[in-house]
């Protein structure tokens, strides 16, 4: 039996793709300021989420890598490291959390459009369990 096709294995990335677009249309209006501001997320503004949202995307690219090509590329290289990225990177001005967005959302559909065939069926782990928070 072959693994299914994308538009199988996938059936709602045409809404995913859409819902992303709307999500970076949102982030357009908002200002250096409100990045700063708190998220409803305990100890994290609104840059750590948009941040974390990127490094989230990134990091299932790197599954659909994996899946692809055989080589075994983890989610995250770990948790700590995760968490660092996001509390690197949630700083940053508007335009720079814009534009990483953009181009790790990019990434993500990219590689979801070189996955074919079999490779839908590939098993990639994830990270194990392990601390998920960002310090803030």
């Amino acid at each position: 039996m072959s693994a299914p096709e994308p538009s199988s294995a996938l059936p709602h990335l045409d809404e995913t793709a859409a819902a992303t677009s709307r999500y970076l249309e949102a982030l357009t209006v908002l200002t250096d300021e409100d990045m700063r501001a708190p998220s409803l997320l305990p100890g994290w503004s609104r840059g750590h989420v948009v941040t974390h949202v990127a490094r989230n995307a990134d990091g299932l690219r790197n599954l659909l890598v994996w899946a692809r090509t055989g080589v075994e590329t983890p989610q995250y290289p770990s948790w700590e490291q995760r968490n660092r990225d996001i509390d690197s990177g949630a700083g940053r001005p508007h335009a720079a959390l814009l534009a990483d967005s953009r181009a790790s959302a990019e990434r993500f559909l990219d590689e979801v459009a070189n996955v074919t065939g079999d490779q839908w069926a590939v098993p990639a782990t994830p990270p194990p369990t392990g601390p998920r928070t960002s310090s803030g």
